[in-house]
C-alpha cells in the first residue's frame, strides 16, 4: 500500500504540475487581452490554442479519481480482514489461540460414535486407493512384457509364404489381436469389481458424513472452531485478491507515470511558446504605440513651427527679393558719367508775360504790369461774407488777386 500510495503522489504531482502551467498561461493570456483589448490581442484564447491539452486535463482527471476509488475499495477489503491477516501472518502459536481445538471439547457418544465411522469409512477409501495403485502398477509391468512384435512379424512371414501374390490388410491380424487382448481378462474384471466398490465406499461416506453431522449439531464448540476456520479461510482468500488489486494499482500507476510525464512536458512547451509569442506581440504593440506618439507629437511639432514661420518666411522673402535686386543692379552694365551742363544765360521776359523758368507765383505783382483796377480793387475790397471785417479780402503786396487771372507769356 506504501509503495501504490507513493506511485500515485508522483503521478498526481507531476500532473498537477502540468495542470498549473495551463491555469499560469490562462491567466497572463487574459491580463494581457484585458489590457491591450480583443482589437489588438488578436491570438486565440488559451482554451482554443490547446484544445487536446484541455481534453487531456479532464481525462487524465477521470483516470486519477477512478482510480482513487478503487484504492478506497482495496483499503476498505483490507480493513475487514485485517485482524485475521494479522493471524494468519503471525505465528503457530496465535493461530492455535484463535481456533478453539477439538481436543479439548467434549464430544458425545452419539458424535463419537458417528466420527468413528467416518474414520472407519476414510479408511476403507485409503485401502481401495492404495490396493488400485498396486494393481494399476501391476498392469503396467505386464503390459511391458507384452511384447506383440516379435509375433506379428512372425505372422506377417507366414502370410507371405502362403499367399504370396495376396496384399497384406490390417484385418488379416484381427484373429491375432483377439488371442492376445484375451491375456488381460483378468484385469478388464478387476476393474469392474473396483468400480462397483468405489460406488458402494461412497455411498458409506455420504452416509457417514450425514450422521455425523446431525450428531454435532448440538456442540457449540464444534461451532465455534468452524467459524474461526471460516473467518481464516475467507481472510485467505481476501488477502490474495487485495494482493491481487494491488498488483493491479502498481501497474496502473506505472503505466499512468509517462502519460502525465508527457503531459506535463507538452504543457511546459506550450506555456513557453505562448509567452514568447506574448513577449513578441507586446514588443509590436509597444512599438506601434510609441510610433504612434511620435507621429501625433511630431505633427504638433510642425503645427507649431509652421505658425512660426509664416511671418519669418515673409521677412525672408522680402530679404530674397532684396538680394535680388540687389544682384541685378551688380549685374547691369555701369552707369556712365554725366557731362556737366554748360551755363548758359536765361532769357529775359517781356513785361507783363509769363515764362515757365519763373514759376507761377500768387499774389505777386508783375513788375511792369500796368495796376488796372484799382479803384475797382477798393470798390470791392470790402467782405462781402463778413460784413463786419470789410478789409479782410485786402490784397498784400505781391500777392496773387483773383480778380486779376492767370495770364501766360
Amino acid at each position: 500500500m506504501h509503495e501504490i500510495s507513493k506511485l500515485k503522489s508522483n503521478d498526481a504531482t507531476i500532473y498537477q504540475e502540468g495542470v498549473n502551467l495551463l491555469k499560469t498561461e490562462a491567466t497572463e493570456d487574459e491580463r494581457s487581452r484585458s489590457k491591450h483589448g480583443t482589437d489588438r490581442w488578436t491570438r486565440q484564447p488559451s482554451g482554443q490554442a490547446a484544445e487536446k491539452l484541455y481534453a487531456q486535463v479532464g481525462e487524465i482527471d477521470g483516470y486519477l479519481k477512478s482510480a482513487a476509488s478503487s484504492d478506497e475499495l482495496v483499503k476498505s477489503k483490507l480493513k475487514e480482514c485485517e485482524s485475521a491477516v494479522q493471524i494468519l501472518e503471525g505465528t503457530d502459536r496465535d493461530l492455535e489461540a484463535y481456533v478453539p481445538s477439538s481436543r479439548r471439547a467434549m464430544l458425545t457418544p452419539g458424535v463419537e460414535r458417528a466420527a468413528d465411522n467416518l474414520r472407519s469409512t476414510l479408511s476403507d477409501v485409503s485401502k481401495l486407493e492404495h490396493g488400485r495403485k498396486r494393481k494399476v502398477e501391476e498392469v503396467r509391468e505386464k503390459f511391458k512384457r507384452d511384447d506383440i512384435n516379435s509375433v506379428i512379424l512372425k505372422e506377417t512371414a507366414r502370410f507371405e509364404r502362403e499367399y504370396p501374390m495376396q496384399k497384406i490388410e490390417p484385418a488379416q491380424f484381427e484373429n491375432l489381436f483377439d488371442e492376445r487382448l484375451e491375456r488381460y481378462e483378468e484385469e478388464i474384471e478387476m476393474v469392474s469389481q473396483e468400480r462397483e466398490s468405489q460406488a458402494q465406499l461412497s455411498t458409506r461416506i455420504q452416509e457417514a458424513n450425514a450422521t455425523f453431522s446431525r450428531a454435532r449439531t448440538g456442540d457449540s464448540s464444534t461451532k465455534e472452531r468452524e467459524q474461526a476456520l471460516q473467518r481464516l479461510e475467507n481472510a485467505y482468500f481476501k488477502y490474495k485478491e487485495i494482493v491481487s488489486n494491488l498488483n493491479t494499482g502498481r501497474k496502473f500507476y506505472n503505466d499512468l507515470a509517462p502519460i502525465v510525464t508527457r503531459f506535463t512536458d507538452s504543457c511546459r512547451d506550450f506555456a513557453y511558446q505562448r509567452r514568447v509569442e506574448a513577449g513578441q506581440m507586446e514588443t509590436e504593440l509597444s512599438t506601434a504605440l510609441s510610433n504612434l506618439n511620435l507621429n501625433i507629437q511630431d505633427q504638433k511639432e510642425r503645427h507649431a513651427l509652421r505658425s512660426n514661420y509664416a511671418p519669418q518666411q515673409a521677412s525672408a522673402q522680402q530679404q530674397q527679393s532684396y538680394h535680388q535686386q540687389q544682384e541685378e543692379q551688380k549685374m547691369q552694365p555701369p552707369l556712365q558719367p554725366m557731362t556737366a551742363p554748360t551755363p548758359t544765360r536765361a532769357p529775359q521776359p517781356e513785361p507783363g508775360v509769363w515764362h515757365p523758368a519763373q514759376g507761377i507765383k500768387f499774389g505777386v505783382s508783375v513788375p511792369g504790369a500796368p495796376a488796372q483796377g484799382g479803384q475797382q480793387s477798393q470798390q470791392h475790397s470790402g467782405n462781402v461774407h463778413n460784413p463786419a471785417y470789410p478789409n479782410a479780402n485786402v490784397r498784400a503786396p505781391g500777392q496773387w488777386d483773383v480778380s486779376h487771372g492767370v495770364r501766360f507769356g
